[in-house]
């Protein structure tokens, strides 16, 4: 199996002693930060794809849409790794638009991507508070650790980034959570964030998953969204991106940071717990 750029990102915003996302069980029903975290992994596999060739971005009447390419059947492909096999299949049922394929593609992403590292070590699997639920808490932080300190040297030290970093760093702009998988540093948070956003430039599977955090974060405040929490104001505006020369539009980082805010809350109660360890 592939060592997918989801995965790494999982492993970042996984509380690595309760093994939930922000506080709330990632097994059990789909409530808001759940429903946020399926996102983020959605918009890192689609991403994946993108990378791999798999699948591509055409003008449509009325907009975009996603579709497979041959490369995404050659041997040796992404079709060997069952998530991006079963995420193809997905993409190929039919052109659909890049945010609503967010959304599909993330559906159920955080307990099977959960699984599949409990089985590979770096997580372990317990039982949930509710029956039949389960968390996963670290059980081998080497390869979480190695992903952040990739993120640290380009967003603090300012190291070029690799293609897979690149990846990490513009999917965590996207939902304005990159300066929070890190613990605090010579660089402001702003500017941390900044740098971030800076990577996702052009990246339209980055773009598609803000715009999805953004519709999220409006169907929350309709509550629309089964168990979801109240979500406060957002961050002050730091920056804001064009992405895709105009693709899918302008949003605000901060904006969409709104939508994950509890999952946030989370991650900086872990930065701050692995810090005093």
């Amino acid at each position: 199996m592939a060592v997918l750029i989801a995965e790494d990102l999982l492993l970042l915003l996984l509380d690595d002693h309760r093994g939930d996302l922000a506080v709330r069980d990632a097994g059990g029903p789909p409530t808001g930060s759940v429903l946020a975290g399926e996102a983020v992994l959605g918009g890192a596999v689609l991403l994946e794809l993108d990378l791999a060739g798999a699948v591509q971005l055409r003008g449509a009447p009325g907009g975009h849409e996603v579709v497979v390419t041959p490369r995404a059947f050659e041997p040796g492909g992404v079709t060997g790794d069952p998530v991006l096999r079963a995420a193809v299949q997905r993409v190929d049922e039919a052109p659909r638009d890049p945010v609503e394929l967010v959304a599909r593609l993330g559906a159920g992403l955080p307990a099977a991507l959960a699984g599949r590292l409990a089985d590979g070590g770096p997580l372990r699997v317990v039982a949930g508070p509710v029956p039949g639920t389960f968390r996963w808490p670290a059980a081998d932080v080497s390869r979480e650790s190695g992903a952040r300190r990739a993120l640290w040297s380009v967003l603090v030290e300012g190291a070029a980034p690799d293609r897979r970093t690149r990846a990490l760093a513009a999917l965590l702009a996207a939902v304005g959570l990159a300066e929070d998988v890190l613990p605090p540093g010579p660089v402001p948070a702003a500017e941390v964030a900044r740098r971030a956003a800076s990577l996702a430039d052009g990246c339209w599977p980055a773009a598609a998953l803000q715009q999805a955090a953004l519709r999220l974060r409006a169907q929350q405040g309709a509550g629309d969204v089964p168990g979801a929490v109240a979500v406060p104001a957002p961050r002050p505006t730091t920056t804001a991106q064009e992405v895709v020369g105009g693709l899918l539009g302008v949003f605000a980082v901060s904006l969409a940071a709104g939508v994950v805010t509890g999952l946030a809350a989370g991650l900086a109660e872990g930065a701050a717990r692995r810090a005093a360890d």
